[in-house]
């Protein structure tokens, strides 16, 4: 059994109340630091980042070797949305239909597992939810990208950083 193999094993046993309350305390932390931090960066859509980590952490379970496909996936993926939102406002009607092309482009490369770290799973959620209409019609898209990055970089370092400490804490 490798590493990764008895990784996920560890994490499938179950766990004891006490040490379940302490980890939702430190999950409640962590989530109060980032939120404060997009608050001091005056980033209102804040939850870009929750969903680059919900993709990282729930589907790619934490996987750093999925790091670099999650990361640039999801930024296609929110860079497809605004082109969604933006290409229709300046080129009118050709723009809508260039923004519908590039999307057909994108799940095109994905049924055919063509540049799977570009187009994956990221990509098609960030894409989706990007083109929620709400967000279509009052979301501020540079406020999104800087959200996902700060978000991408709080919660990838911190997940590195518990990693090196759990890996000196078992030795």
């Amino acid at each position: 059994m490798d590493e990764s193999e008895m990784e996920r094993e560890t994490i499938t046993q179950p766990i004891s109340p006490v040490k379940g309350l302490m980890m939702l305390v430190a999950v409640a932390l962590t989530v109060v630091i980032y939120l404060a931090i997009t608050h001091y960066l005056g980033i209102l859509e804040f939850w870009a980042g929750f969903l680059w980590l919900f993709y990282w952490a729930g589907v790619e379970q934490m996987r750093f070797d999925k790091l670099y496909a999650a990361v640039v996936g999801s930024s296609v993926g929110l860079l497809a949305a605004f082109l969604l939102h933006a290409f229709p406002q300046i080129m009118g009607t050709a723009g809508l239909l260039g923004a519908l092309g590039l999307v057909v482009a994108l799940v095109y490369c994905l049924v055919m597992g063509w540049v799977k770290n570009l187009v994956n799973n990221a990509t098609m959620l960030f894409l989706t939810v990007g083109t929620i209409p709400h967000l279509q019609a009052g979301g501020d898209f540079l406020q999104m990208f800087c959200s996902l990055f700060v978000g991408i970089a709080f919660f990838g370092s911190l997940l590195w950083l518990g990693g090196l400490v759990g890996k000196k804490l078992s030795r």
